[in-house]
């Protein structure tokens, strides 16, 4: 298993895509901490099919937009599973108005928890990962692709990762050449068996 001994946080990862890395960084012997915003049995649920899979897992509640939920998640991710060595930015929301019809406070939360939240997390695993001395990945999962007037388009809209691809977090207290940004821009999305089974199409 190529994840042995690593402990991995997937922001998100109650359903759909989240729920389907999760399982997934499992399958290759991590420990899982599956985040969750509003259900718990969701949640709870996919931890359990971690632990089916012979792997140590949490559910953690959290709000990646909020900076105090974010820094208790990956406290409670430290204290039940160890410093994480794996992050996945994988919450993100998508406005279901129009695009003439969006009001301000729709965006500023699509901003909220794609931007600023995956910062947050970002910062606060990077952290974790430097106080632990120990290497580490962050990996963003985020669209190229937005939903306006009924239509999926390709237009510039903002949904891309809070640190740029494949920049090593240098700094004084970093550890220079070990960790490193991923950034998986997801296509196509099938779900196969109505559980937690995924064709994910790269490159959308």
């Amino acid at each position: 298993m190529r994840l042995s001994g690593k402990v991995a946080l997937v922001t998100g990862a109650q359903q759909g895509i989240g729920r389907a890395i999760a399982v997934a960084l499992a399958r290759e012997g991590a420990d899982v901490a599956v985040n969750f915003l509003d259900d718990r049995q969701a949640g709870e649920r996919v931890a359990g099919l971690v632990r089916g899979l012979g792997r140590k897992a949490i559910a953690v509640e959290g709000d990646v937009a909020r900076i105090r939920d974010v820094e208790a998640m990956v406290a409670a991710v430290g204290s039940a599973l160890g410093p994480p060595d794996i992050l996945v930015n994988n919450a993100g929301v998508f406005p279901r108005s129009d695009f003439l019809e969006l009001a301000e406070r729709e965006w500023d939360h699509v901003l909220g928890v794609n931007l600023k939240g995956s910062f947050l997390c970002a910062q606060a695993t990077a952290r974790a990962m430097v106080a632990a001395g120990r290497p580490g990945a962050l990996a963003e999962k985020r669209r190229r692709r937005a939903f306006f007037g009924g239509a999926l388009q390709d237009v510039p809209v903002y949904d891309g990762p809070a640190v740029p691809p494949g920049h090593p977090l240098k700094g004084p207290a970093i550890i220079e050449e070990q960790t490193t940004t991923i950034v998986v821009p997801p296509g196509f999305v099938a779900q196969v068996d109505g559980a937690h089974n995924y064709v994910l199409v790269l490159g959308g």
